[in-house]
């Protein structure tokens, strides 16, 4: 998957995690009836949705890692100091 592509799929599923998760606090608030988000759909929603976001996000944050390295730096472009090399 291209990193942009995961950048946004990452972000669409924090903005649905959100919203399920204002969804399921809104009993106490604004539902008459306290049934708002307790549906089984809606729970599977809420954790699968927030499964996939931490997923994108983990992948989004090790992709940006390993293009900001490689094997002779520290992140950030750091010069990592060549012990082995001298022997």
């Amino acid at each position: 998957m291209k990193l942009p592509v995961a950048i946004v799929l990452a972000i669409f599923s924090w903005i649905v995690f959100a919203t399920l998760n204002e969804l399921t606090s809104a009993n106490n608030d604004c539902c008459k009836t306290n049934t708002c988000g307790q549906s089984i759909f809606t729970k599977v929603l809420y954790f699968s949705d927030l499964f996939v976001a931490i997923i994108l996000t983990l992948g989004v944050l090790f992709e940006v890692y390993d293009k900001s390295t490689d094997s002779m730096t520290l992140p950030f472009g750091i010069p990592m100091i060549d012990i082995l090399g001298a022997f």
